[in-house]
């Protein structure tokens, strides 16, 4: 839908998930499509946000510089006090203009989220959202210290040992089994990977070893 209010025309996308009942948790693998759904749009919805999501950002760029420059300057007093001589001005300028590659800065929906209290969905899914950008974005997750600032705003969020638990056990799942979705089209040469040994193990298990090993490592809940 369409809001306004002055100038400022805003496109407004409303989700309903059906499948999260007071008082219980979804599987884990239904939340994270449905985050999905909501990133995937979000993107699609904002092509310049996606155009700028391998850029590296300026603050990164200074900084990379100024640890390139402080690397350097440890080696040539090494090479100073090893009696070498010192670098050639070339070879100086030319390291300190190599670019450094920089983070990339993604692009996730910031939604309004509600159930029907406003309080344990609401706050177990907005934990999820800023824990897993912030997994993909930055290599770490930090579930104590979102969900500790989060009841610092809203004390009634989190009301039983549950609620954390849920919120690891959906990270677990993302960070372990990552998108396990299949075309409908891709799914009989998918099978038939599936069944074939891989390489680089001592056993040489199939696809579907692995899988159950892993599924068993994650069970029961």
């Amino acid at each position: 839908m369409t809001v306004k209010k002055g100038d400022e025309i805003r496109e407004v996308t409303h989700y309903h998930y059906h499948g999260w009942h007071a008082y219980t948790t979804p599987p884990p693998n239904m939340i994270l499509q449905f985050r999905r759904r909501l990133v995937e749009d979000h993107r699609r919805a904002n092509p310049e946000e996606e155009e700028d999501r391998s850029s590296p950002s300026p603050e990164k760029e200074e900084e990379e510089g100024d640890e390139v420059k402080e690397e350097q300057s440890c080696e040539e007093e090494r090479d100073v006090e090893k009696g070498s001589p010192e670098p050639k001005e070339e070879e100086e300028t030319a390291g300190m203009t190599t670019p450094a590659p920089g983070r990339k800065r993604l692009s996730w929906p910031l939604p309004l989220v509600h159930c029907s209290d406003g309080g344990a969905r609401s706050g177990m899914f907005a934990a999820l959202l800023d824990c897993l950008a912030r997994a993909e974005e930055e290599g770490e997750v930090d579930v104590l210290g979102t969900m500790r600032r989060m009841l610092s705003e809203r004390r009634s969020l989190f009301s039983s040992p549950t609620h954390l638990r849920f919120v690891y056990d959906v990270i677990e799942d993302e960070v372990l089994c990552g998108d396990t979705s299949v075309r409908a089209n891709e799914l009989l040469p998918r099978l038939q990977a599936k069944s074939q040994r891989l390489e680089g193990g001592a056993d040489k298990d199939s696809e579907y070893e692995r899988e159950h090993r892993l599924l068993n490592s994650l069970l029961p809940r």
